[in-house]
């Protein structure tokens, strides 16, 4: 019985060290990169208040997971040790919470980055779930001669021109998937009055004005690739089961997400002749940003309508879902859902 359980142990360590820089040995880490592993991957976690149920470690434990399975995908990447710091000072009111000061937080990606490339890596991809550190993330990157691009998706012009650097920098565009959304509770009616005109607005503007321009953006770019089968790129965009039973409250939400399931299909014949595909996703609640710090108790109220999993989404499976569209041309002009057979109730 033992043996077994160190032959088990053995082998688990085995498989993760193929992209776990941590379990790897230098030699294991030099031959990896002669073979091809020429990308490494640094994720930034967080140590940070999550709720009574996990205090502090939720953004690293994800990350972990996150990164390994990013890495595994590529094939020619291994992952860095997860760097457990984001850039939000501790602070007396979020108990658990360990951040660094901006400075700290940028002059250690950068001091990880350059001690990957003198290891060898060629190229290094900086990454985090916090927008707090994106911009000293860039600011890295540019040091180092790399390239970011930020963007605020509602921004028409700065999307253009940092999807066009984006593509010059890459050397074409061939897979694009977008994510970027939110939204606002409110009634139509409440006793507050009646839903204010520029809430909707604006949530229109970012979910679904903002996922087309970046639509018509990207294919013009893939219309310019040469085709591999026929085909020159695919477009995931992000809708929600929202789309189809919106909750109370959810209005202005359910109206931009049904617009980009509304959209899809025509969209796909609009650009059938170029052999560009077009396809969305529609989630549930998922284990991201927004939800991450819910108790356990309040998540599993959420979920009670599902059929199985009784839980969040992770996002490791929307990632799933997206790959396989991608790897299947006859996906086209549909909107899935990936929701666990979950019917929102009405509140």
């Amino acid at each position: 019985m033992r043996i077994f359980m160190l032959v088990a142990l053995a082998s688990i360590a085995g498989a993760q060290s193929k992209v776990d820089f941590g379990m790897m040995t230098w030699p294991e880490v030099k031959a990896a990169i002669a073979s091809g592993k020429t990308t490494a991957l640094v994720y930034n976690g967080g140590t940070e208040q999550r709720g009574p149920q996990n205090v502090n470690g939720g953004h690293t434990i994800m990350a972990q997971a996150t990164v390994l399975a990013i890495a595994e995908r590529l094939g020619n990447a291994i992952a860095a040790p997860v760097l457990p710091f984001s850039p939000n000072r501790a602070s007396a009111k979020l108990p658990g919470t360990i951040g660094l000061s901006n400075e700290a937080f940028a002059l250690i990606n950068k001091e990880v980055a350059e001690q990957l490339i003198i290891t060898g890596f060629k190229n290094v991809v900086l990454m985090g779930d916090h927008g707090g550190g994106q911009a000293q993330l860039g600011e890295v990157a540019k040091e180092l001669g790399g390239t970011f691009h930020p963007v605020d998706i509602r921004d028409d012009a700065q999307v253009e021109t940092a999807l066009s650097e984006a593509v010059d920098a890459l050397g074409g565009l061939h897979i694009a998937v977008n994510t970027a959304g939110g939204g606002a509770a409110k009634r139509t009616l409440s006793k507050d009055g009646p839903h204010p005109l520029d809430t909707f607005r604006q949530t229109i503007e970012l979910n679904l004005i903002g996922t087309f321009n970046l639509n018509r953006l990207q294919a013009f770019h893939m219309s310019t690739n040469e085709p591999e089968d026929g085909e020159r790129g695919v477009m995931i965009n992000t809708a929600s089961i929202a789309a189809f039973e919106g909750q109370i409250g959810q209005v202005a939400y359910a109206a931009a997400k049904s617009g980009i399931v509304g959209m899809v299909f025509t969209m796909a014949r609009d650009l059938g002749s170029l052999g560009i595909r077009a396809m969305a996703i529609a989630p549930s609640l998922f284990a991201t940003g927004l939800t991450e710090g819910i108790p356990d108790e309040f998540a599993a109220t959420l979920t009670k309508d599902a059929a199985f999993p009784k839980r969040l989404g992770r996002p490791e499976e929307y990632g799933k879902l997206a790959v396989a569209i991608v790897e299947n041309p006859m996906l086209n002009g549909l909107c899935i859902r990936l929701d666990a057979g979950t019917r929102f109730a009405p509140k």
